[in-house]
């Protein structure tokens, strides 16, 4: 398993899953696979509907724009996820672990047609592989990298209570089940950064996502410590969700 530390604009470190070689590969054949027979129905529904004489100007207009065009309009529009990516939890972010924005994305999709189709995807398959990030070379030029959404999460959160401790165990903050996975994972990383980690910076992360949570949360009143009360948030969220 191969990971990436990746520092936040809070000065928070994260510790991210990268997406693996065949993951990634998958994840283009369903994206490549789901085009084509789009494509396929598209272009069958269109000629039937103006005859053969109209399917060059079909093909240029329609077909191949959404062809070339998929993968970028996807990534931009869904946080870095095309249907293919979806499929498999893994999504494009860029290395300060913020959300890629259109130019980062413009610049992944420039290199596409040479990565996948000019060398049927083995020039990417080789840079993924020597690049110490899993970087094709559209991600180095947009300074991106492909990550799993939901690394081991389930596993990770359930073995910070054992079955004895989960069964005794009585929520304190019943309004963490409006919390989202995404929100229990950035919580877990924090906390695991700071107790490795005990620096002024760590400190005041622990701070202002707790102040945050409380706020999301509508808590007002809590218990202990910032570690103490981000890690309640944890449990209470293992024993009313599990």
């Amino acid at each position: 398993m191969e990971t990436i530390d990746i520092n936040t604009p809070q000065n928070v470190t994260i510790n991210y899953e990268l997406a693996s070689l065949r993951e990634r590969i998958f994840g283009f054949i369903i994206d490549f696979v789901t085009l084509s027979i789009s494509c396929l129905l598209l272009f069958s529904l269109l000629v039937g509907s103006f005859g053969d004489g109209g399917k060059n100007i079909l093909v240029t207009i329609l077909i191949l724009p959404l062809f070339l065009f998929y993968s970028l309009v996807f990534e931009m529009m869904n946080n870095g996820k095309s249907l293919g990516k979806m499929a498999l939890g893994i999504k494009v972010i860029k290395i300060d672990g913020t959300e890629g924005v259109a130019g980062d994305f413009m610049a992944r999709w420039a290199f596409r047609s040479l990565e996948l189709y000019l060398t049927l995807g083995g020039f990417a398959a080789l840079m993924v592989s020597l690049s110490d990030k899993n970087q094709r070379l559209g991600d180095l030029l947009a300074n991106t990298v492909v990550v799993k959404e939901r690394p081991s999460f389930t596993m990770s959160l359930v073995a910070l209570l054992n079955k004895k401790t989960i069964n005794e165990y009585q929520p304190v903050y019943p309004s963490v089940i409006h919390m989202s996975e995404e929100d229990v994972l950035f919580i877990k990383e924090v906390l695991e950064r700071y107790r490795k980690y005990r620096n002024e910076a760590h400190r005041e992360a622990l701070k202002v996502l707790s102040d945050k949570m409380k706020i999301k949360l509508g808590i007002n009143n809590t218990v202990g410590r910032y570690d103490e009360f981000l890690l309640t948030l944890i449990k209470d969220y293992v024993v009313l969700t599990r």
